[in-house]
């Protein structure tokens, strides 16, 4: 393990030092060439692949050079994110390149600074991108880039993790720019660049119909109950279904994300005398061999489990999960040879829901629970605290506005089952009368 950081350091530090210069190298390779140096580059910036796919947004399909600005800002981002997090902003980018290769638009250019800083210029291709992601309806030049119209949280999504790339490139390249314009000049395009951002906030829409949670009732529990204990026929070997019923009790318990259940390592288990399982956020592990690696989305923390949920695990992995696995992580797949995949525990609510007819998922078990969470601390300690003691166990930060959504459909949920007794209290007084 030691090994592995250190000649990821190594390289990570060579690439840094080298920078833009040693990567333009690289132009025009032969494809056989290319296509090594590539699989090396990916290897650099350690983003797990499967067999097929390909982050191509990193090479210009067109002519073979490869997007230094943009490898150069994935490495960066690379120390401090998760492999899924540098997928997630290489999709956002491939769009940035498709229009800028679209219309001839010299980004790198501006963004380096080989180019005098055009606001109008910029403020017209913002423009267009926006109407270009808003309104795709052909097919891409750079793979990955959209070809439909997205919904709106995914064009949040993209937009944000582009202007983060072009606001970083433009800051670097202001600083260094000091010396060549002199500082007046400098702190003109400083004032040009930050209404350029300005205008980029402009742009992005605002999601203004509320979210709404899919939530299951006492009925739905108690059904979902009876299909996940281990004596249920829902899967039929013995160690699916101790394995099955302690993901539900924790997911359930917890209501812990499906990234955080799956990275759950033995070492994470409650200590004697402890009922606190901890969910920690660790930079993507080489002894991890799954493709599409689970991720633990917020910083660190201890959950609480009930006694049954603990038994649980504790019965599945004594009995049921073998000492000679090999893997670091608590729940093992069906063949009990390396970790649960993603599409594994999908799969099994997928099951689940098309035997019992309830649509039920990790997400709608994690609703479920900090929904009925905060009405039970609402009434005890009041909302400021209960949102609070929720954020906390959800993993939510201090801007999730996630609690006040279940506070929403809390005072929904009350005015349905109120609202009729209002005419009920009326008569009874009328008749009393």
């Amino acid at each position: 393990m030691l090994f592995y950081c250190l000649r990821r350091g190594v390289k990570l530090w060579w690439f840094c030092q080298k920078g833009y210069g040693s990567i333009k190298k690289f132009y025009f390779l032969p494809p056989c060439e290319m296509r090594k140096l590539y699989t090396y580059l990916v290897d650099v910036v350690s983003i797990r692949l499967d067999s097929s796919e390909q982050l191509s947004y990193l090479v210009n399909q067109r002519t073979g050079e490869l997007l230094p600005l943009t490898f150069t800002y994935a490495l960066e981002r690379r120390l401090d994110s998760q492999s899924s997090t540098i997928k997630n902003i290489m999709h956002s980018l491939a769009n940035l390149y498709e229009l800028a290769f679209e219309n001839d638009f010299s980004l790198d250019s501006y963004l380096i600074g080989e180019k005098e800083y055009d606001s109008e210029a910029f403020e017209t291709f913002v423009q267009r991108l926006f109407v270009f992601l808003m309104s795709r309806d052909r097919s891409p030049i750079v793979v990955g880039a959209v070809t439909a119209k997205i919904q709106i949280g995914t064009f949040n999504n993209y937009w944000g993790n582009i202007i983060d790339y072009i606001f970083f490139w433009l800051n670097k390249t202001f600083r260094r720019l000091k010396s060549k314009y002199g500082e007046e000049r400098v702190r003109s395009l400083t004032h040009k660049m930050a209404s350029l951002q300005d205008r980029f906030d402009q742009y992005t829409p605002r999601i203004s119909q509320p979210q709404t949670l899919r939530l299951l009732n006492k009925q739905d529990l108690l059904k979902l109950f009876d299909m996940f204990r281990p004596d249920s026929s829902a899967f039929r070997e013995e160690s699916v279904q101790w394995r099955n019923w302690a993901i539900f009790l924790t997911l359930l318990d917890s209501g812990m994300r499906k990234g955080e259940l799956l990275n759950l390592r033995m070492s994470d288990l409650p200590q004697p005398g402890s009922t606190g399982i901890k969910i920690v956020r660790r930079p993507d592990s080489p002894d991890d061999p799954r493709i599409n690696r689970p991720r633990v989305k917020s910083s660190g923390r201890i959950v609480v489990l009930n006694r049954r949920t603990i038994t649980a695990i504790h019965e599945y992995i004594t009995t049921f999960r073998p000492d000679f696995a090999g893997s670091p992580f608590i729940f093992l797949n069906d063949d009990c040879i390396g970790p649960l995949s993603i599409n594994a525990l999908n799969e099994i609510f997928n099951k689940v829901s098309r035997i019992s007819g309830i649509k039920v998922s990790s997400h709608v078990l994690r609703h479920t629970r900090h929904y009925y969470r905060l009405r039970k601390l609402d009434e005890e300690y009041g909302y400021e605290k209960a949102k609070e003691l929720v954020r906390v166990e959800g993993g939510w930060s201090a801007k999730s506005g996630i609690p006040y959504t279940y506070k929403r459909q809390y005072l929904i949920d009350m005015q349905n089952e109120t609202a009729p007794l209002f005419l009920d209290a009326i008569m009874v007084e009328a008749n009393g009368q």
